[in-house]
């Protein structure tokens, strides 16, 4: 996955620990039922000016899981009903994407990410790996992605792929230790 960004993006840590919060409570629900923890899925809110995106808030989300495609499907009422709380008290926030959690991109995940154009023309997908540590324990199990067009040399067809954008988490001393 390439490297190069589209986008300067800014996450608050707010929709970290918010996602974090969401994924532990799903996790203890389950360990205490003794099953596996599923993934868990949210959609990010925040403003963009131009080349500039600023993710200030994630919220949880109604859906169900399409078995043969993987794909997730979000209750588009739900979320109307948190885009219009959102946007009436905070005017400039848009929907800029969606967020999962597991250790790697699964096969519905682009479906979801397609799908999710509906929402925004070029939606972000926050990835958090809350079972990986980095090699240097210091860096957040996170990844952020956008899709981009590739051709195929060999029969000239059009494929997205997920590539890495570059962010950084916009927060000052004691919100970073808080992360």
């Amino acid at each position: 996955m390439s490297k190069q960004s589209t986008f300067q993006v800014n996450v608050h840590p707010l929709v970290l620990i918010n996602i974090s919060d969401h994924y532990t409570r799903v996790k203890v629900k389950r360990l205490s039922a003794q099953k596996e923890v599923p993934r868990v899925f949210g959609v990010l809110f925040g403003v963009q000016n131009g080349l500039v995106v600023d993710i200030f808030e994630s919220t949880e989300m109604v859906y169900n899981i399409d078995e043969s495609t993987g794909k997730v499907n979000f209750d588009g009422d739900f979320l109307e009903k948190k885009k219009d709380l959102m946007t009436q008290i905070f005017p400039s926030f848009e929907i800029l994407g969606w967020y999962a959690t597991g250790s790697e991109i699964s096969k519905g995940d682009l479906i979801t990410h397609k799908a999710f154009g509906e929402f925004n023309e070029n939606p972000l997908y926050l990835l958090i790996k809350p079972d990986e540590l980095s090699q240097d324990e210091e860096a957040l199990p996170i990844s952020l992605f956008e899709t981009r067009t590739q051709m195929n040399t060999e029969d000239g067809s059009a494929n997205m792929i997920f590539v890495n954008v570059d962010f950084k988490i916009d927060a000052i001393e004691p919100e970073r230790i808080c992360v």
